[in-house]
């Protein structure tokens, strides 16, 4: 997701809302709202009241996105 990349406001939003103690039920809504997914997907997304099936959707989602354009997901981390 190009609009994550290097050092974007979005980016560095996504950072903070990981690195809080946000709840993952609004994390699950906030990435509903803000990545480009269809707008069915965003309402079921929404319309889900179990956030673990939420979350396993939106990574299912971001996994599938990742091998369609040939990259790993989650994506190889520093060794630092």
């Amino acid at each position: 997701l190009p609009q994550f990349g290097a050092e974007t406001a979005a980016r560095q939003q996504l950072t903070e809302l990981f690195d809080g103690d946000t709840p993952l039920g609004r994390v699950c809504d906030v990435l509903a709202f803000a990545l480009p997914l269809p707008v069915e997907l965003k309402q079921a997304l929404l319309a889900e009241p179990r956030v673990d099936r939420r979350a396993a959707t939106i990574t299912d989602t971001l996994r599938l996105s990742a091998a369609r354009a040939g990259r790993p997901f989650p994506p190889p981390f520093s060794a630092n």
